[in-house]
């Protein structure tokens, strides 16, 4: 077959020249509504001998859920789902809850999904990544890793998502593309399985599958977005944790938002839930969010500390919606928003448009896209997106990563109506990691997007980069990258990124942490969330509550050495990264991370009413990566008077949980 045709569901087509570009999008959008070829449960003659035999699936590649290849023999008995899919197409995503569907539905039949991952972009061909992104999202069903489109080719696929029905004696019994398909797939397994029982032709022995869950336990799971303000405050979107986390740029934890759960209820901080938010916005006490797998905005208010819904119906928008209330109006997989004024602006990724809210009218509209995946330029929806994913303001200007073309755009907001025009981008099979001038600048897959002193910068997914594009010339530049020093960890695509006092503060999505960024000096360290705990965790260490040490009176005729040693129990160990601070007699000092003993002197003048005080705060963290980190304060309280014992120097050693 020809791979011009290989689309993603409502976009172009990989390897799309211009000439093709309009067949591409016509196929897209007969896709988008499902086109089903089916001879399941049919019993007629000519059915019979024209039945197809299924291609093998190819088991020498690589398989992930499962101890070992599988192949058609082993499926013999079993009624098969291909679901073909790439992990950045937003089409392909939506349609995992229809799987987990049909998996809970017919789990006492044997009824089996295979997912046939044929990738799109060459990041999303590794099979790590391919790993973490069945982590991210839940996937427990075996899924073959066909990264030369060999088995694309062999079932004739044509664009992402395609599933083709095998039956239980090995014969292709259909193919469906689109999504929004659940109940045509639900009727087609549901007639093949009655069919075969009918004929006895079932089995029902088990396959090796082995589920690839994320075991470690990180105070952040794929975080997806982040945004640091002027007064010193940071938000973070920890998407696969359902919540949103308040902190400080220090890393400072002073409240989280949600319990943690799958949801979409309104409430207080402790009861309200989200499902994988992404994006953020903050105008004044309002914290606005992507909610995007529930297709909602909520708003977070920090001084009561509520969460409401203010857009959205909560069900998906297919393929997209009409304007209209904003609580009336159906959206779909909005990524993130950006508010001025009265107006929050929307990255509907799902429906490949920005979208308007009205926050005075509470009405929603769409801004500029046609909902058609494409790459032009123009007014309203007489213009095309590729699945926006990240949003940042300049004054007038709403600039938009369009993740799917691995393009930067931007919206002129007031004009009428708004006009948006390609920044770097030529399509949605062009992309790369090249530097330069725009026609020759090349991204992959680009999420994010944030706008400080005078440059837009670019959380440069795929390529696992953060870069900088001059919006008067276009030139596009790297400022961090994964060979870059100053971190042990290489980037793993950042999906959010935020300026903010010549810092950038960085979403490292599959490293499930928060990076600082020097724009200037081009160097990186992890912003630790201290004291943050994953969501209902069990066996985790418990917070040891400020603990106060009374110490028998001394005499303090002179100046004497005072040496104070961080003890903690184990499996515990200091937090070597983090600050600490020690006050003696209320001069605080704060000290640089480590955990070595401090040194310094005490002197009659630091005694107050008959007593020295000392109070060290530090950091302790379990011994292994990414581990939780706890906060500890201990405050020593001697009395100094002249019936003491003299004493030439002090040590004091931190409280430990039991002593």
């Amino acid at each position: 077959m020809t791979k011009f045709n290989r689309a993603c569901t409502g976009g172009a087509a990989r390897g799309t020249r211009p000439v093709f570009l309009f067949m591409a999008i016509v196929m897209g959008m007969l896709l988008s509504a499902g086109c089903w070829k089916s001879s399941a449960g049919r019993s007629d003659t000519s059915a019979a001998e024209n039945r197809e035999r299924a291609p093998e699936l190819t088991p020498n590649l690589g398989w992930l859920n499962t101890s070992e290849p599988l192949d058609l023999e082993q499926l013999r008995g079993k009624v098969v789902l291909l679901d073909f899919w790439t992990y950045g197409c937003v089409n392909c995503l939506n349609v995992i809850p229809d799987l987990k569907y049909l998996e809970e539905k017919y789990s006492d039949e044997p009824f089996v999904v295979i997912g046939v991952h044929s990738a799109k972009f060459s990041n999303e061909a590794d099979i790590d990544n391919i790993r973490r992104i069945m982590q991210r999202y839940e996937i427990e069903h075996p899924v073959v890793v066909d990264d030369d489109y060999g088995i694309w080719e062999k079932y004739g696929v044509r664009a992402w998502p395609t599933f083709v029905l095998i039956d239980p004696e090995g014969y292709v019994a259909g193919t469906l593309a689109g999504e929004g398909v659940r109940d045509e797939l639900d009727q087609a397994v549901g007639r093949l399985l009655r069919a075969a029982r009918e004929k006895g032709e079932l089995d029902g022995s088990p396959l090796p599958v082995v589920i690839e869950r994320k075991t470690e336990k990180t105070a952040l799971a794929f975080p997806g977005k982040i945004l640091a303000t002027d007064d010193g405050r940071l938000f973070v979107a920890d998407s696969n944790h359902h919540r949103i986390v308040l902190a400080r740029q220090d890393g400072t934890v002073d409240a989280v938002v949600g319990t943690g759960e799958k949801g979409s209820a309104d409430g207080g901080f402790d009861t309200a839930t989200f499902n994988q938010p992404q994006g953020l916005a903050l105008q004044g006490d309002s914290l606005f969010v992507a909610d995007t797998r529930n297709h909602l905005i909520r708003r977070i208010d920090l001084q009561n500390r509520t969460v409401e819904t203010v857009a959205g119906t909560g069900q998906q928008a297919r393929p997209f919606d009409n304007p209209g209330p904003a609580r009336k109006v159906a959206f779909n997989n909005p990524w993130d928003v950006a508010v001025r004024g009265n107006d929050l602006y929307v990255a509907m990724a799902g429906a490949h448009q920005i979208w308007r809210v009205d926050l005075k009218e509470k009405r929603a509209e769409v801004l500029v896209g046609s909902g058609r995946e494409a790459l032009i330029d123009g007014r309203g929806e007489f213009s095309g997106l590729n699945q926006p994913s990240g949003l940042s303001l300049s004054e007038s200007i709403l600039y938009v990563a369009d993740a799917e073309a691995s393009a930067v755009r931007r919206v002129f907001l007031d004009e009428k109506p708004p006009r948006i025009e390609t920044m770097v981008g030529q399509g949605l099979f062009e992309f790369g990691d090249v530097d330069g001038p725009p026609e020759k600048a090349r991204l992959q897959h680009v999420l994010g997007v944030a706008y400080g002193n005078g440059t837009l910068y670019l959380a440069d997914t795929y390529n696992h980069k953060i870069k900088a594009l001059d919006p008067e010339s276009g030139v596009v530049s790297t400022v961090y990258g994964k060979d870059e020093p100053g971190l042990e960890q290489a980037l793993n695509e950042p999906g959010g990124i935020s300026f903010n006092g010549g810092n950038l503060f960085v979403a490292d999505t599959n490293n499930h942490r928060i990076l600082r960024i020097n724009a200037q000096k081009k160097t990186g360290e992890p912003v630790l969330l201290l004291g943050l705990e994953p969501p209902g965790e069990e066996g985790v260490p418990a917070p040891l509550p400020p603990q106060t040490v009374r110490l028998d009176p001394i005499s303090l005729e002179q100046k004497i050495p005072l040496t104070i040693v961080f003890d903690v129990e184990k499996p515990l160990k200091v937090n070597e990264q983090a600050p600490r601070s020690v006050a003696i007699g209320g001069d605080e000092k704060r000290l640089p991370p480590g955990g070595a003993p401090y040194e310094t002197t005490v002197e009659p003048g630091d005694v107050d009413d008959g007593e020295l005080r000392v109070v060290a705060e530090y950091y302790v963290c379990e011994d292994r990566p990414d581990a939780l980190c706890l906060r500890r304060s201990a405050t020593f309280v001697i009395p100094v008077d002249g019936d003491g014992r003299p004493v030439k120097r002090l040590e004091l050693r931190t409280p430990t949980a039991g002593s």
